[in-house]
């Protein structure tokens, strides 16, 4: 790889990091309905390649050869939608406490 394709691929990543930081105690929050914020997770979720892999490589460990797969997949759905939601939950409580107490001082 030569110096200026390093750089060209470099400059997109760092340019963020010299740029001035954002006030977030001035940011409203993202707007829209929570249904079409729940659509949008969950489109995202089915287009990450990590979900898919997870779902192929683990899911057939938790399913019982005496239920039907119907039940046993409805079962496995249910248990990580809870989990998910509760550590969505909890990472969206840490992010709320952590913007209240860390405001961006201006540079000057």
């Amino acid at each position: 790889m030569t110096g200026t394709a390093v750089a060209s691929l470099l400059y997109p990543g760092l340019r963020p990091w010299c740029a001035a930081p954002a006030d977030l105690t001035a940011m409203p929050p993202a707007p829209g309905p929570a249904r079409r914020i729940r659509a949008r997770a969950f489109l995202v979720s089915l287009a990450n390649p990590k979900t898919l892999l997870f779902y192929g490589a683990f899911s057939p460990q938790f399913v019982a050869p005496e239920l039907r797969a119907a039940a046993a997949a409805r079962g496995a759905s249910a248990s990580f939608l809870a989990l998910a939601v509760l550590a969505g939950s909890g990472w969206r409580l840490a992010a709320t406490r952590a913007r209240r107490r860390l405001p961006i001082a201006p540079r000057g």
